[in-house]
């Protein structure tokens, strides 16, 4: 008698997912890049009075600051990463069942970003938006808050929060990924990755390369599949094949070439902060941006070197850095609104806006996605505990599914 399906799932796929599903230098990659994004944001409100405001660009020192909203650019690509790994683990488990996988995704990509989201709406809407409650036109407003759909409105997340725009392109992809696998599947991201870099370029530019419409989904599909790419590497890494790629980026040069051409992209980017930028460079800097993170976190996963990244601090940023991006800028723009650009002013919004994050983790996002969690480790219809408690699922696929996002954006 053949073993049951989910049996067979387990020992076909033991060997592929016995590797660790969750990396914690991540979270110190997550804790940098949302260091970079509020970097950006203070120096925006911090140099609109500054003597140097209306030059043509900002001190040579603050140039790594301005290029600090590069930071969407490493969520979107760890996004990419993490989120098609959860796909991976899901796909795998309910193998025979399609549709459940899909079903299942969609629930924990909710668990994950919706309550913390929807309770800061709560919040939001009232304090910054009150009108938006009077009228049919608010009411569509806050549907297309509560939908994550706001960015198709592009003047509307600067009403209400600028930095919910990336929420509804990190929704977007959620959407596509199932199309996204299975042309990863049929074709490879060799494949895959090169079209979507083309497409980016030329939506982009057709969007004058700074236009809103330039951050949907079209103009930062290479990112997140850069990400996927990374994910594939990864994972031939973790089962012992070694293609020319995977050995060039984790050999000693590829390191210093890495962080050397994203260093002077940064540089690029921020010394031209008040400058009308080419649109050659507008149309490029993304796409190559997000190729260089990616050839960087498949280096950081495999090599296991940079223990920076490894530092406390670091890695807590990065766990509660989601609920940090919803409420840093809200706090720090309403602040600066009311009493200015003093230091003390910044300090206080802050420190305000890390005691909201902490609290928002600690009370929205742990218990949804723990939750989340148990019920991953539920036996499955028609399965014996024992299969389970045996099976290389119960742990893994949890950890990958409630794993940090990388859209925080």
């Amino acid at each position: 008698m053949s073993a049951p399906p989910l049996q067979r799932i387990h020992k076909v796929t033991r060997a592929e997912h016995s590797a660790p599903a969750h990396f914690p230098a991540l979270d110190g990659v997550r804790g940098i890049a949302i260091l970079a994004v509020v970097g950006f944001h203070i120096a925006v409100v911090a140099s609109a009075q500054a003597p140097w405001a209306y030059r043509a660009s900002p001190p040579v020192a603050s140039w790594p600051i301005f290029a600090g909203s590069l930071g969407v650019d490493v969520f979107f690509v760890l996004s990419g990463l993490l989120v098609y790994r959860s796909w991976q683990s899901l796909r795998a488990r309910y193998r025979s069942e399609g549709l459940r996988s899909v079903v299942e995704f969609a629930r924990r990509r909710g668990r994950r970003i919706l309550p913390p989201y929807w309770f800061a709406l709560l919040i939001l809407i009232p304090w910054r938006a009150p009108h938006w409650l009077e009228s049919l036109d608010g009411c569509r407003n806050i549907g297309m808050f509560a939908s994550l759909n706001q960015f198709l409105d592009t003047k509307l997340p600067g009403e209400l929060s600028t930095v919910t725009w990336s929420l509804t392109t990190e929704t977007h992809f959620y959407l596509a990924l199932p199309i996204l696998a299975l042309a990863m599947a049929r074709f490879g991201w060799r494949v895959v990755l090169p079209a979507l870099i083309v497409t980016t370029l030329v939506w982009r530019a057709a969007a004058g390369g700074t236009g809103a419409e330039a951050e949907w989904i079209f103009g930062r599909a290479d990112q997140f599949v850069a990400g996927i790419a990374a994910s594939s590497l990864i994972a031939d890494f973790q089962s012992g094949r070694r293609s020319a790629l995977l050995r060039w980026l984790t050999g000693r040069r590829a390191g210093l070439v890495l962080v050397a051409s994203l260093a002077g992209l940064v540089v690029a980017h921020g010394s031209m902060r008040l400058l009308p930028k080419p649109l050659v460079f507008t149309t490029v800097l993304h796409p190559l941006a997000g190729l260089l993170v990616a050839g960087l976190l498949v280096r950081i996963v495999c090599t296991g070197k940079m223990r920076v990244l490894h530092n406390g601090v670091l890695g807590s940023l990065g766990l509660i850095s989601y609920s940090l991006y919803l409420w840093h800028w809200p706090l720090l723009a309403e602040a600066v609104a009311r009493w200015g650009t003093s230091a003390p002013v910044i300090a206080g919004a802050l420190a305000a806006g890390l005691t909201a994050s902490v609290a928002s983790y600690w009370l929205l996002e742990r218990p949804f996605v723990g939750a989340g969690a148990a019920r991953a480790d539920q036996p499955e219809p028609g399965t014996t505990e024992a299969t389970i408690a045996n099976s290389p699922w119960s742990a893994p696929a949890a950890v990958v599914a409630v794993a940090p996002l990388g859209n925080n954006t």
